[in-house]
């Protein structure tokens, strides 16, 4: 049986300085030591869901206070008071809660990316969530960069900020859910009415297929695919341009990658070398040596100064 894609992570390590860092200090300054265990157990939660963030409600304030046992003191108004200090403190970013009811800030983005850059192919990131800057590499490093796949979410049916007694702790899994899913789809409808149709995924993919030049891994390609929201037409317009170009039709298209490895990296935004023309160099005379293939570039006729001809 194939194994299941997990989002979060088996481990996160705590900095040997976690306990110096002044937001950390003035957490317990507030709270005393049930308050930097809050923090941690909201990390751990983070890191074991889905990796670099997690939604926030009152229901995980008590939920959380039912994780710790009767004994640990940590009633769901506390834990609602200390993420509140917290997302004051910035220790957790306070934009993206506002408007999205999700903990996350850029140190724990930057752990999670250390922690799964060398183990996974493809990470998959909400660009709305993304507080990390792609071009500084303390950040991201140049290996993780390539394995990177940004998504957009729906934005209206925010989760509700914590209520400042930790009280209201209302309704199931099952209504918040519903309530969830009816404002984005109501939220979809107005934005879409003139939207493309749902697309078959299965003939999109066979039409994709064929056109593609290496056919190889087609199970991966497919799961690949299916994470790609770009229109078919689109990649098989990339797809005729760049089988035209050098790399492509060097050495009977050794350098061409794999289907899947394509799509991940968003390989239709890739332009073919400058200059070249649906595998000609059009008038060679004109073009620089660089825009000139190497084989061709001794075979140029010299210019007719005396309009003689060659």
């Amino acid at each position: 049986m194939e194994r299941r894609f997990k989002d979060g992570v088996d481990y996160w390590n705590i900095d040997v300085d976690f306990f110096e860092n002044k937001k950390v200090r003035l957490i317990l300054a507030s709270f005393g030591a049930k308050g930097v265990f809050i923090l941690i157990m909201i990390l751990n939660e983070i890191y074991r869901t889905c990796g670099y963030y997690k939604k926030w409600d009152n229901d995980d304030c008590l939920l959380m206070s039912i994780k710790t046992g009767t004994d640990g003191g940590c009633s769901p108004t506390l834990i609602s008071e200390v993420v509140k200090e917290a997302l004051k403190r910035s220790f957790f970013d306070k934009g993206v809660f506002a408007r999205f009811g999700v903990l996350t800030s850029p140190e724990i983005q930057r752990r999670f990316l250390r922690i799964v850059g060398n183990s996974r192919d493809y990470i998959p990131m909400i660009q709305e969530y993304f507080l990390l800057n792609t071009s500084s590499r303390r950040d991201v490093t140049g290996a993780t960069l390539g394995k990177l796949a940004f998504f957009s979410i729906d934005s209206k049916g925010n989760a509700e900020n914590l209520k400042g007694n930790g009280q209201n702790l209302k309704g199931s899994d099952k209504e918040q859910n519903t309530k969830e899913q009816e404002s984005i789809e109501q939220h979809s409808g107005e934005e879409n009415a003139n939207a493309r149709p749902p697309r078959d995924v299965e003939a999109d993919f066979k039409r994709f297929w064929n056109a593609y030049p290496k056919k190889m891994n087609k199970q991966d390609a497919f799961k690949a695919f299916k994470g790609v929201k770009v229109p078919v037409e689109t990649l098989c317009a990339a797809l005729e341009r760049q089988k035209q170009s050098r790399q492509w039709r060097e050495d009977g298209g050794k350098y061409i990658p794999y289907p899947a490895t394509w799509l991940r990296k968003g390989g239709w935004e890739n332009e073919p070398e400058r200059g070249y023309n649906n595998g000609n160099y059009g008038n060679a005379g004109n073009a620089s040596p660089g825009e000139i293939p190497p084989e061709n570039r001794w075979n140029l006729k010299p210019l007719d100064l005396d309009g003689q001809g060659g």
